[in-house]
Parts: C-alpha cells; structure tokens; sequence
C-alpha cells in the first residue's frame, strides 16, 4: 500500500460525509505559489471555507519539495478540509499526490522540521512500495478517489478510472515493519535535505496527545505503539550521522516565498522602510537561519555593487558565492544585525559581532580589522567610512605591507579580546598577531625560529625514540579504518588530502563522542578538515585532542602554524615545538614534516644531512609520505649520490597508500634512459585517478595535484587555463604553494597574460604565509 496515515487516528464518517458534500473539498497548491499572510481556501461563490497561515503553508509545501528531491518523487501538493490530523501520499500513473488535512496545518503551524518528518514518512511507503495486508477502508478510498479526482478533473482525466484506482491502491494497510522502515527512511531523508530529524520526535508526541499512544482505531493496533515509535526514532537519529550546524542550500523559490511574506507581514505591521532590511531578516530567520544569513551577505554585496534587484537577490541567495568568497565587509553586516537580534547593550552587540566576524569569516577578519583601523587613523569621513573600508577588504595587498605598526596594534588588540578566553590567552594572542606585522612591531618580540638548532632536534628525538613507546589506547574504529593519520595494526595511515571524507567524517563525529576513542578520532577528524579547508575547525578539534594527549594532534596544529593558514600566523618556534612533542612520542609524520622545514631552512639553519636521518627515522617507523621525501632525496642526488633505481623503488612502495608518491615516480621514469613507457602510461593514469576522485570530494591537496598535473600534462593534455583556475580556487584558503604557482603563472604568462604586477601580488602572499622562495622571487622581480 502507498498511502500512509502516520500511524493514528482519522476520523472516517466526518471524511466520508465531508467528502460527498462537495468536491469543493480540495485544493491543489502549485510548487511556486507565493502566499499572503493568510490564504484562504474559497468554495462555491466564493465562499472562505479554511483560511490558513501563510508562514505554515510555505514550511509544508518547501517540505514537500525538499524532502521529494531526497526521494525523488514530484508530487503534486492538496490541501482538504477534512476534519482530523491526517495526510497520505500516493501515486498514479507515475504520478505522485500528497493530500494534508486543514486541521493538520492548523495543528503543525510553521514547523519545518514536523512537516519534513510527515512528508519523509509518507514518501517512505510509496518509495519502499509496501505492500497491503489486505483490510479494507472504504471510507479512505473515497477521499483519494475524489482528490484525485479534483486534481486530475484539471488534467481532462475520467473520474471512474481514478475511483477504481483508489480501491485498489487503498484496500490494504502496513504491517509494522513497514511503518519502522518508513520511520528510518524518513529520519535519513530529513537529514539529507537538511532538517532536524527531533522534528520527527515532536510530531509522534503531537499525535500522542491528540489520539494516545496507539490510536482509536482497531486496524492501528497492529502498528507500533507511539511510545515505540519515539524510542526507535530517538535510536535511528542517534545511529544517522548530521551535519554539525543543519541546514540547507535555499531555492529561489523558496527565498521568493519567505521573502513575500516576511514583505506582507512588515507592511501589515507598518514597518518604516529604513526599518525593513533588519525586519525582513529577522522574519527569514524563524523560519531558516542560513536563508536569513544569506539574504544579509547578499544584500549587502549586491549593494555595493550596484546590482541588487530582486532576480539578483534570489540568485544570490540560492546559486551566489560561497560564504568564504564574500569579502569582510558584507560578513560585518550580516553579524551586526544578527548580534543586534540577539540586543544587549552596545558593548554587548559589539562583542557579539566581533565574535561573529571572527568564527564565520576568520580569513578575512583580520584584514577588515586592519582596514577599519586604518579608516580612524586617515580620519576618513563617516559617510565614505563604509566603501573605503569595503574597498580596502577586497584589496589583495600585502597585509604587512599595506599597514604600519600603529594599525596593526590596534587590529591585533582587537582580534585578541575577541578570540580569547583570558588576559594571558589575549597578551599571548596579541604578541602572535604581531610578530607577522611590519619590522618594528616584529622586533621587540624576539626571533620567529625554533630554539634548538638541527642537531639538537635530531638528538632529542633518537633519545627518545630509543625508550620503549606506549602502545595506542582502544581497538581500531570505523573512523580509524577511514581516516587514521596514524598507522594501526593493519590499518595504514590516511594522508591529509587523500581522506574519503564523506565516508569519514560521519564515522568520525560519532567516534568523537565515544570517551574511550574520542581524542584519537578528534584528531582523524580534525585531519578531514584540514584537508577540506576548514581550519579554524580542524584547529579547534586538534586543540581539544592534545589537551587530551591524542598522538598527531600537534602535527595538525603545526601544519597552520607553518603557513599561517585560517587567521593563524606563520610561527615556526611554535611549529617546532608541536612537531618535536609529536616525533618524540614516535610520529612518523611528524618526523618527516620536521624534516622538510629542516632541509628547506624554515626556521632554523637548512641542514638537509639531518633532514635526511630524519626522514630515514620516519621511513622506517612505516610512513609511506617518509618513505616519498627519501625517494626524492635520491632522486635529486645532493644529499646522497643520486640512485634513480633506489628512487623508484621507494616512490613504488609509497604509492599505494601515498598517492602524492606517482608524481615522483613519473618524473624518475621520465628521465630514464630505458623509459618504461607502459608503466609510465599506468602511473600517470593512476596519478589522476586518486587526484581527480580525491579532488572532486574537496580535498584542497588532492586539487593542487590535479593542478600540477594539467599544468605539465602529466598523462592528460597541458591545460595551463585549468591549472590556474584550481590554483586561483586555492589560493583564497591561503595556501603558500598555490600562490607560489600562480606567482610563476603571471610572471610567465602560462595560461593567463603576463603580469609582473600580478605575480608581485601573489608572492607577496606566498611570502605572508611563510615561503623564503617567495620573497626570492619578489627580490628578483623589483631588482629588474
């Protein structure tokens, strides 16, 4: 059977009775119908029958629309003014229908997340095709075959083919097996479409206490108990991975349906129009937070650009930029207002938005911060404040070398009162802030580098890799089996960039909760971040596992110490010492991180002889990237004689678990006089195949080896164009090696038109996030 009564009581007389009264009884509603505040529902002469809330039709017919999209089902939406909560969906001919009772709208209002659970439910018995136990319901089969018949009635049908179809598509019931499956499917479709799944909870309570537990009807004693139901609920929800903040990209159809009410509703109340945006905003927000965010960031941007109409609003709200691509300005907007909803006093509000800006938009915090710390000191008028400081944010310069020490102090006070928890947490904060600004602010702050010397790390760790090491705590996970940055038993460690994430990460969140494994699978976690981009996330679980003592949660810190990624400066002392913590306890990534900072000079005298015995250490504690970093050792002979053979072979057995190892291995086979050319043919296939699969999932790494492979055409056409888009994509997250190409990019005119100034601009950046070779390139660019 295909129709589906969630399970309690329906009132079958009043339906019958209701129904042959007039086939005014129904209404069908249209997938882009805009409503007024109040919708009425007219009969014969034009007669109200039901007037209901607008706010409540939008939230169930966008129900409807996402949560059909999960199943892809298009059904056509009819309200009846049938007395009782009751809904059923069902098909015809291909055709799918849903009907809702009035008083189920009266009953659920504007909760979207009870109607995501009655249409997951529903949907759930015309998508598991469940089949009937044969009970007729003869008062039921009338209702579908007159709603669809009202609808079909439109379409030029024949209303006798329709009733037959009823009475055998409704001369049936679900067993309980079925409403459990129906239940669980709805849970993992309302998840998918972006609802709260406890929306689902509500909804069983509501019918609790309209109908009991089990219902009035006898044929509902075959289902499982509410109270049942709620339990299995609770137990799918908790088993159901979610995203950490629900919520759901917007359709324009839907941005255009909340946008009209919350416009008729602030004219019904007579709101001024300079009063409107912050009125509207808040009106979005009851209904979708991350609909209300993105009417602010767009407003604001559209703005300022000139073109905001309503087509280009709705477009932004539903298709525009991602939220990291807007710039600091309209996230100042969007948190002033946001903050402003939340009232306080004024030193309240401010704090709020500067938190607000700060976890939003952390790469973009502290440059609006320098920029408007500039606007008070050039005294700048209040009335161009807004666009001096809009464009300033945009501006692509040189944060160190745009600014003097006096703005930086100010701005770097300011980021520190609003990230931290303490007065020496903020003291240690502004002292961080500052020791990436100009010269004068650097010098009395002491040298940014390591406090040993290469030599002395080297020692360190072979004392302390010569004691016995603990072994690891708990049995390996689903979490450590998709995402281990740490070799375990017969899982082999995950490098960052080559992490299925979206396999991994829903494994890892609920690994997290679990006390005994949680640190170490905070650390997985915070990997999968990493690689994706999100920094400030991937810092704030790191942080929380090495309070926790988790193996490789220094490293992941280290990793945006060493090039200042997410709003962290470049500090290589406290890099250092994260990686020395690390290497000591027997981390080979951590070994061979440290051994590329030692080899390349970052933050201490370059010594590649210890990078090497570094390396060779990591190597033989399994590390496939240690045993990629020898084979480039041998590969370029300075440190060891060069050994092509030995090179390979290394590259070889790194390959499978380190897919990063075929670059290498292509560029040996490539300079050898006995070129192999079937097996470089096999590599370069297999280079692209983990570097497209990775890419296409997220992985910032894996999409800056897909670049450099169109960039040399590496088993694929040179497609320079290409290359440079992804290094383009990835540059706004601040990776060093992708400003760096798109410095060389500019400089050579591959793939774009040459540009000094252009290349100046990206390795100014390169050189803010750390990279010496950039500022050698800078030198050698203005030295012409």
């Amino acid at each position: 059977m295909r129709t589906f009564l969630l399970g309690l009581a329906v009132l079958f007389c009043a339906i019958t009775e209701s129904s042959a009264q007039s086939n005014q009884s129904y209404w069908s509603i249209r997938d882009d119908q805009t409503f007024p505040t109040r919708y009425n529902l007219n009969g014969p002469n034009n007669s109200t029958v039901v007037s209901l809330p607008g706010r409540s039709l939008v939230a169930l017919s966008e129900a409807k629309r996402r949560i059909g999209e999960q199943y892809r089902l298009q059904p056509v939406l009819v309200i009846t003014n049938q007395s009782g909560i009751n809904a059923f969906a069902t098909e015809s001919n291909g055709k799918s229908i849903v009907a809702v009772n009035a008083d189920t709208i009266q009953a659920i209002g504007d909760d979207a997340d009870m109607w995501a659970a009655l249409m997951g439910h529903e949907f759930g018995h015309v998508y598991h095709r469940h089949v009937a136990n044969h009970q007729a319901r003869a008062a039921l089969i009338g209702l579908a075959a007159a709603v669809l018949d009202a609808y079909q009635e439109t379409h030029g049908r024949h209303r006798t083919e329709l009733i037959n179809f009823g009475a055998q598509l409704l001369d049936n019931t679900f067993t309980r097996d079925q409403e459990r499956e129906a239940d669980a499917s709805s849970v993992e479709f309302m998840v998918q479409a972006g609802y709260n799944p406890e929306g689902a909870i509500r909804l069983q309570q509501l019918l609790i206490s309209r109908y009991g537990s089990s219902g009035a009807l006898a044929f509902l004693e075959s289902h499982p108990s509410g109270e049942e139901r709620i339990q299995n609920l609770r137990d799918k929800i908790a088993a159901t991975s979610q995203p950490a903040n629900i919520a759901s990209s917007t359709s324009q159809v839907e941005f255009r349906r909340y946008s009209t009410l919350c416009g008729l509703e602030a004219k019904e109340a007579g709101v001024e129009n300079i009063k409107m945006f912050t009125t509207q905003y808040a009106c979005l927000k009851k209904q979708n937070p991350e609909t209300a965010k993105r009417f602010a960031l767009c407003v604001n941007d559209l703005d300022a650009k000139k073109l905001l109409n309503p087509d280009a609003l709705a477009h932004c709200v539903a298709y525009g930029a991602q939220e990291q691509d807007f710039s600091y300005v309209p996230w100042a907007s969007y948190c002033n207002v946001d903050s402003r909803q939340q009232g306080g006093t004024e030193a309240a509000i401010t704090t709020l938005q500067n938190k607000c800006i700060w976890s939003n938009a952390p790469s973009v915090a502290m440059r609006g911060y320098l920029c408007e710390a500039e606007v008070v000191q050039l005294r700048v008028q209040n009335e161009s404040r807004a666009a001096t400081v809009r464009s300033c944010s945009i501006e692509m310069a040189d944060l160190k070398a745009r600014f003097d020490r006096g703005i930086w102090e100010v701005a770097c006070k300011r980021k520190a009162s609003t990230t931290a928890s303490g007065t020496a947490e903020a003291q240690s904060l502004e002292r961080e802030c500052l020791s990436v600004g100009p010269d004068k602010a650097v010098s009395s702050l002491g040298s940014n580098k390591s406090a040993l010397t290469p030599q002395q790390i080297l020692a360190e760790i072979r004392a302390a890799l010569s004691k016995p090491m603990p072994p690891l705590a708990g049995l390996p996970t689903e979490c450590d089996r998709l995402a281990s940055v740490i070799p375990m038993g017969d899982i082999k460690a995950h490098y960052v960039g080559f992490i299925d994430a979206a396999a991994a990460e829903p494994a890892c969140v609920a690994a997290a909760k679990n006390p005994k494994d949680g640190a170490r699978a905070q650390v997985n976690l915070a990997a999968v971040y990493l690689q994706q981009g999100r920094f400030a996330d991937a810092a704030d679980l790191a942080t929380k596992a090495k309070a926790k003592n988790a193996l490789n949660a220094g490293t992941v810190l280290a990793v945006l110490y060493t090039s200042g990624l997410g709003g962290y400066p470049v500090d290589y002392a406290k890099s250092y010492s994260l990686l020395l913590q690390e290497a000591k306890r027997g981390s080979a990534e951590a070994m061979t991180d440290l051994a590329s900072h030692i080899r390349d000079g970052r933050g201490v005298e370059a010594q590649p002889e210890v990078g090497f015995e570094l390396v060779k250490m990591a190597a033989e504690r399994g590390g496939a990237q240690a045993l990629a970093s020898l084979g480039n050792y041998y590969l370029a002979g300075k440190v060891v004689p060069q050994d092509k053979n030995e090179a390979m072979r290394l590259f070889r057995q790194a390959a499978p678990e380190f897919p990063q190892a075929h670059l290498g291995l292509i560029s040996a086979l490539r300079t050898t006089p006995n070129l192999d050319k079937e097996e470089l043919k096999q590599v370069q296939a297999q280079a692209f195949e983990h570097a497209k699969r990775y890419s296409d999932l997220g992985a910032l790494y894996a999409k800056s080896m897909l670049a450099t492979i169109y960039n040399n055409g590496l088993g694929v056409p040179v497609d320079r164009e290409r290359a440079v888009g992804i290094y383009t994509e990835l540059a706004k997250y601040g990776l060093p090696s992708a400003n760096m190409a798109l410095g060389f990019a500019y400089l050579n005119g591959a793939g774009v038109l040459q540009s000094k100034e252009q290349a100046t601009s990206y390795f100014k950046q390169a050189a803010a996030h750390g990279s010496k070779d950039a500022e050698v390139q800078i030198a050698r660019i203005q030295a012409k």
